[in-house]
């Protein structure tokens, strides 16, 4: 999640399945004004460091279908 003061700016979710054994990072959407600046890498690397750390042994998948999204590299 990305807040810039109390306004949500960005955010993406993560979900595990197969008695957690997979997890897919869902949902990465970021407010129209604050796109082209970075914050949608911001997020998706912070949503898979987290799924890194809460499931450090598991299949990461990433479900988006933006280009753009799609596009951004870790």
């Amino acid at each position: 999640m990305a807040s810039d003061d109390d306004r949500l700016v960005g955010f993406s979710y993560l979900e595990s399945w197969g008695y957690d054994k997979f997890v897919a990072n869902f949902g990465l959407i970021v407010d129209p004004e604050y796109r082209n600046n970075g914050l949608a890498r911001k997020v998706k690397h912070k949503i898979f460091e987290l799924s890194r750390k809460l499931y450090p042994d598991v299949r990461i998948f990433s479900s988006y279908t933006g280009l753009a999204l799609i596009a951004i590299q870790l």
